[in-house]
């Protein structure tokens, strides 16, 4: 049933053909590697690139069972991170500072995205999210299988596969924010090689949604 709310709220990238479970469900399931389910609010609006570097998104999923916030939130109290604005989404009570807002995951999601300039997040759906509306990413991986899938990722727009969390210390992770944030041609790059990869599929969202369409009052 979660699954089947996710596709139902979701749009989709799809390149097979779909399969349906015989004798079990009239919803039919898409699975596999050729398939991404996005946030379908997010993929609606329109990315603004800007040049420099002022707010930066912090997300490691709802649960984030490996706690890796709680090293990130270490990094980000470094005095030559000041001049960013950090916002957090996260259940974990960490008190807000001057620059850096503590917000639970929520609808408020979206519109950080948005105005974020930069995001830090640890990869799952997040890193195709980021990709496909062009937000420049640093991601920090939760165990090697995650690097690698990243690693891919890497490939298509230059995204900064940073490493495994137990394997990164804070100056490591403040040098890394600190040098992408200034590189311009980096952000940029990553921008323009997301957007164009997506370009020419963007297209099957809106036709897939009206196969999902059709098929709800087909059923009603």
């Amino acid at each position: 049933e979660k699954e089947i709310k996710q596709i139902e709220n979701s749009y989709c990238i799809i390149f097979p053909s779909p399969f349906k479970l015989k004798n079990k469900s009239k919803i039919k399931f898409y699975s596999g590697p050729e398939v991404l389910f996005l946030n379908r609010a997010l993929i609606e609006n329109y990315y603004t690139f800007r040049n420099e570097v002022k707010n930066i998104l912090v997300f490691f999923g709802g649960t984030d069972p490996e706690n890796i916030i709680n090293k990130v939130y270490l990094c980000l109290k470094n005095k030559a991170l000041t001049t960013y604005n950090f916002t957090i989404i996260s259940n974990a009570d960490f008190p807000s500072t001057e620059n850096i807002n503590i917000i639970k995951p929520g609808p408020n999601y979206l519109q950080v995205v948005l105005d974020s300039d930069l995001a830090i997040i640890n990869g799952g759906n997040t890193r195709y999210e980021m990709s496909y509306i062009g937000l420049p990413t640093i991601a920090i991986s939760i165990h090697k299988e995650q690097y690698q899938i990243t690693q891919k990722t890497t490939g298509i727009n230059s995204m900064i596969n940073l490493g495994i969390y137990k394997d990164l210390n804070c100056k490591q992770i403040t040098d890394c924010i600190i040098e992408k944030s200034i590189d311009l041609s980096w952000r940029s790059t990553f921008y323009h090689k997301s957007t164009q990869y997506f370009k020419d599929i963007k297209n099957a969202y809106k036709n897939f949604n009206q196969i999902l369409l059709d098929e709800k009052n087909y059923f009603l």
